[in-house]
């Protein structure tokens, strides 16, 4: 059973929309759906017509291609840009304290978003990710400042450069999120999905209890 995701929903209640804007999101919504259900290529413009409840030649009013619809959906059916929005007000008092609410402000936020992780593999599986610079590039920037105000609490640092850290940060975040979507049914990984706080705690402190040789200290 699809645990759907509205875009419609999502649209602010102040903004008010034309019929022809209505009509768009409607597409996009039985879109998501669809890819999600059955990928990208399994999905026809017919059915999404009919998954939208509109007439097939309806739908190229608003878009040209289905591959334009895909776009559409892959880069706002997701929950980032209100995961942006909400990170930034994540309180800073420290840095360890805010690195670690920003976790759980991530993990609140994902959990239950399995439909978006299945619209990710389509992207990886059926475009071979061609659309991912374009949402890179989109949010990049907006990470970045959100961690120099996180990094920016009191606490010292090791010299790493900022995109580093971001980098590693979302890669144990996101890394986490993906092995929980894929491993819900499954007892691939005996004893469950480690606490997130130790993960946490890894890219905080590291594994090693000394400095290493050569490296950054």
């Amino acid at each position: 059973m699809i645990n759907e995701r509205s875009f419609i929903n999502e649209v602010s209640m102040e903004t008010a929309l034309t019929k022809g804007e209505k009509s768009s999101q409607v597409i996009l919504q039985a879109a998501f759906n669809l890819f999600v259900e059955q990928g990208y290529h399994g999905t026809s413009m017919r059915q999404i017509a009919q998954r939208a409840d509109i007439a097939l030649g309806g739908i190229y009013n608003h878009f040209s291609s289905k591959e334009d619809i895909f776009t559409e959906v892959f880069l706002n059916f997701h929950p980032v840009h209100e995961l942006i929005v909400e990170l930034e007000d994540v309180e800073r008092e420290s840095v360890a304290e805010a690195v670690r609410l920003t976790g759980h402000a991530i993990q609140q936020k994902l959990v239950g978003q399995g439909d978006f992780i299945k619209l990710i593999f389509v992207e990886i599986v059926e475009f071979r990710a061609k659309h991912f610079p374009v949402l890179f590039k989109s949010l990049f920037p907006k990470a970045i400042a959100i961690a120099q105000g996180v990094f920016s609490a009191r606490g010292k640092l090791r010299p790493y450069e900022l995109p580093v850290m971001v980098f590693g940060f979302f890669g144990i975040m996101f890394g986490y999120f993906f092995v929980r979507a894929i491993s819900r049914e499954s007892d691939f990984l005996d004893g469950g999905l480690p606490d997130l706080d130790k993960l946490i705690d890894i890219f905080l402190y590291g594994i090693l209890d000394e400095k290493p040789e050569g490296g950054t200290s």
